[in-house]
Order: structure tokens, then sequence, then C-alpha cells
């Protein structure tokens, strides 16, 4: 049976990510198999051994408990490359399941990395949505603002680590931060970027599930502006989606790709049975 690698900075099995592969891959003939940065250590090892660090960037992940974890990247690197390199014996792809960058891995075996396939979501969205320079000229003259991105990122120390990786669409960023992993205002984290002029939100970790997505659509549907085309992507849809549709398992929905539009009605059954699963993550 073929295998796919998933390798997340914290702790596995995750049963999100469980959750967020098995549409694309059940039933195709290619298991899912996961492993954790963390795998093995006991909380006290992981604040002796991970915890963040002056020089290095800070992520925010998950343990086996369900309690969230703050750690340095640099101490998870060689702990990443070494699933990598174990990984790569048996699956024909490996995904790092963090909205991170991690260039520095890695390996023969193709890697997915979900920071660039969410910019390049987002850039392809902004082609076909015809959000180009010259469409952002038209509303500047009109009076308005050039779209904005909008981000939501579990800690308010992530911004300037975060837009290196989107500054190359060349947009105006706006940032809001919401953990994925505690009970956080992710509504409200929404409504200030719409109100920044986001028309694009990505929900910037992997964290983030249908569920946080469904609460921020709904916000902003009983928001100051309803109307509005408001596009939020999540990557746990993003990501699997768009790694099983490279291995040739499922077609490849351009148009989908995790978004939901706030001018669309009622939320689906799915959404609404999505939101009910946030406090189990």
């Amino acid at each position: 049976m073929s295998q796919v690698g998933v390798i997340t900075i914290g702790q596995a099995p995750r049963d999100d990510m469980t959750r967020a592969f098995a549409p694309h891959f059940d039933g195709t003939g290619v298991a899912v198999v996961q492993r954790g940065a963390l795998d093995g250590f006991t909380a006290a090892e992981i604040t002796t051994r991970f915890a963040p660090r002056e020089g290095s960037a800070t992520y925010v992940s998950k343990l086996l408990t369900g309690e969230s974890v703050e750690i340095a990247k640099t101490a998870i690197l060689g702990r990443m490359q070494a699933h990598v390199d174990e990984l790569a014996a048996t699956c024909d792809a490996i995904v790092i399941v963090c909205t991170g960058d991690f260039p520095m891995l890695a390996s023969d075996t193709p890697l997915y990395f979900p920071d660039r396939l969410l910019v390049d979501a987002v850039r392809e969205r902004n082609r076909s949505a015809a959000t180009t320079a010259a469409a952002a000229a038209a509303d500047a003259d009109a009076g308005g603002a050039p779209a904005t991105l909008g981000l939501i990122v579990p800690l308010p120390g992530q911004e300037a680590v975060m837009a290196e990786k989107w500054q190359s669409l060349g947009v105006p960023l706006a940032f809001a931060s919401a953990s994925p992993y505690l009970d956080s205002d992710i509504e409200g984290a929404a409504l200030k970027l719409a109100a920044e002029g986001a028309r694009t939100i990505v929900l910037d970790c992997i964290g983030y599930t249908r569920a946080h997505a469904a609460r921020a659509l709904r916000a902003l549907v009983a928001g100051p502006d309803p109307q509005a085309t408001i596009e939020v992507l999540v990557p746990q849809d993003l990501v699997p989606e768009t790694v099983a549709a490279s291995l040739g398992l499922t077609p490849r929905d351009s148009t989908g790709l995790g978004a939901r539009q706030a001018g669309s009605a009622a939320l689906s059954d799915t959404e609404r049975t999505d939101a009910r699963l946030t406090d189990k993550e």
C-alpha cells in the first residue's frame, strides 16, 4: 500500500489532521502516517528542551493531551529532518503540516509545505478575481483602498515572521491574533480584518479547522457589511486537497480549496457540524 507522511511540529497522531486528510485519502489505497517533532517527550521535557528562545521564531502546536505549547523553531529542526528521513523510505510524499517556513528540510521524496501552498492559492485567487494592480488603482481613484490580505495568526508576536512569506504578493497586509488551540476570539479577529479592508482572510496556522472558518464567516455575515464578498482560507481544507490532487487521487477544484464567502446565505450542514467540533480540537 502506498503511504503519505504527515509531520507536525507538535505530537502525533492529531485527530484534526486525521479528519482533514480522510475525505481526500480514505478509499484511495494511500495510507496517511503521522509523526510529530515532540513525540515521546513529556510536557516537562518539552518546556526544558524546546521552549521559545531568543533568535528563533516561536511556533505554537498541540500535544496529545490537547494542550497547546509554544516552541522554538530552531529547537525542532533536527527532529523534523529525522522524521523526513524516516518516512522517505516508505512514503510517496511527505507533508509538513505547519504554515511556518521550513526550506532547510530536504529529501528526494516530494515534500509539501503549507506556507507555499497558501501563498500560491492566494496568488491564484488574486489573478482569477482580477485583484491586480490596475484594479487596485481603479479602486484608489474611486476613493477606496487597495485590497488587503487579512491574516489571523496564533500569537501577537508572529506578525513579522509571517509577513516575510506573504510580501511577494505585493499587497497590503493586516494581522489579527487568535489561537486555534485555546478559547480565543476568532470572530473578533475576522471582523477586525474586514474593517481594515481585507477581502481575503487566511487562517495562517495548520491548527485552524473548518469549524474556525465557519465561526469567522458567521461573524462576517452578521457584521456591519454582510454583503461583502470575503474569502476565508483554512489550510486544513487546502493542504490535503491540494496534495491529493497532485498525487492524482482527487480532481483539484481551483475555485474551492477551502474558500468560503461571507456574502453567501446560510452555513451548510457540514459547516454547522464542524462548528460543534471546535471544543474537541
